[in-house]
């Protein structure tokens, strides 16, 4: 019997969890190993003859949902799952969340919903770093669309690997997120991608951790976002294969189209606002916007810093914006002088803030 359906594999997560009772997570990680296997057959056959194809069988569909569920300690995933630790990336709940183009975060029900435009270039080289390496680091300054970039190729991944995403380790052993991964069978053919979003905002101790799991764990893998400005914060970063993606022209018109479509958008074509965006999304949607969205960009950076107790910075924001707001820089020397700031500390405040693009470049005497 042929059913066809608009989301067969939600429909068959629902029915393994009825017909074994089990919990959903691990029925998704028995229907994410079939689809594999599935796929596997379809590709063989395009080689073989009739007679001689590959298919999977009632008995062959029951032998390797024995053998997942076997070695699958459910007690142990619900342990990671419930502590907020972990969390298996789902694309079955879509969102079509109306002010999504006007730069909110991209989560996973956003792709789903088909709200996060296409970068096949951009999801090419993701997917493609995933393959070669064990990692992939995608870098680039806050609104920059790090994060729709990584569910994006996690959306291409969904029947290929097993995708969770760490969100705080401090509340759970690191040998129960050890064995959580273990248990997931990871394998080169079948890997678990593990994906840390902000890596900067979440402090490193989460990427170290699963940095270690993917050197001794064949079939791990590690994706993260961060920000330029958090970036020399990780210990392993000459180590890491990182990804800069920028605007493109097309994703510029496209998403100009979106903003025109639902009356966001105040200008009559995206050319002039793409040149002037500096290849920076969010900086793009503010200009199409007219601003709606960059106050309160700069309010969360603010905000970001306050908490962050990152005082240099915050020390020397407000004297280079009001020199900068009459068109002029500060003298270098003279600021440290003011702050009783030294060098070395004035050099690491200086860089994040120029990563983040909230001053702009500095000379050996003046800065702006």
């Amino acid at each position: 019997r042929l059913l066809i359906l608009p989301n067969p594999i939600n429909v068959a997560i629902d029915e393994l969890c009825a017909e074994r009772d089990i919990n959903r997570l691990s029925a998704s990680v028995c229907i994410t190993e079939l689809v594999s296997r599935v796929g596997e057959a379809a590709s063989a056959n395009a080689r073989l003859a009739f007679e001689t194809r590959s298919s999977l069988t009632l008995a062959s569909v029951q032998n390797c949902l024995d053998a997942l569920l076997a070695i699958l300690d459910t007690d142990t995933v619900d342990a990671a799952v419930l502590s907020g630790a972990v969390n298996f990336i789902d694309f079955s709940v879509a969102d079509p969340d109306p002010d999504f183009y006007l730069g909110k975060s991209t989560r996973p029900g956003h792709v789903a919903a088909g709200l996060a435009l296409p970068r096949e270039d951009d999801v090419d080289s993701v997917l493609g770093t995933l393959l070669r390496h064990d990692n992939a680091m995608i870098c680039g300054p806050s609104g920059s669309g790090k994060s729709a970039l990584a569910y994006l190729a996690a959306f291409e991944l969904r029947h290929a690997a097993r995708l969770v995403e760490i969100s705080n380790i401090d509340g759970i052993e690191p040998s129960s997120l050890k064995t959580f991964f273990l248990k997931l069978a990871p394998s080169p053919e079948r890997p678990v991608i593990a994906y840390i979003d902000d890596v900067g905002k979440r402090g490193s101790k989460a990427w170290d951790w699963l940095r270690e799991q993917a050197r001794l764990t064949p079939g791990v893998k590690c994706l993260g976002t961060v920000r330029e400005e958090d970036l020399y914060l990780i210990d392993d970063r000459h180590q890491l294969s990182v990804l800069r993606p920028a605007l493109t022209e097309g994703l510029a018109e496209a998403l100009w189209e979106k903003l025109h479509e639902q009356a966001h958008s105040k200008i009559a074509h995206w050319r002039e606002a793409f040149e002037k965006s500096r290849g920076l999304l969010l900086e793009y949607v503010h200009i199409v916007t007219q601003g709606q969205h960059l106050k309160e960009l700069i309010a969360d950076q603010i905000d970001r810093r306050l908490k962050e107790h990152r005082d240099d910075e915050l020390q020397l924001l407000p004297l280079i914006s009001a020199a900068g707001k009459c068109g002029a820089g500060v003298s270098i020397d003279r600021l440290l002088l003011e702050l009783k700031m030294d060098r070395f500390t004035f050099a690491r405040a200086n860089q994040r803030l120029k990563n983040e693009h909230l001053v702009g470049p500095s000379s050996d005497q003046t800065i702006r």
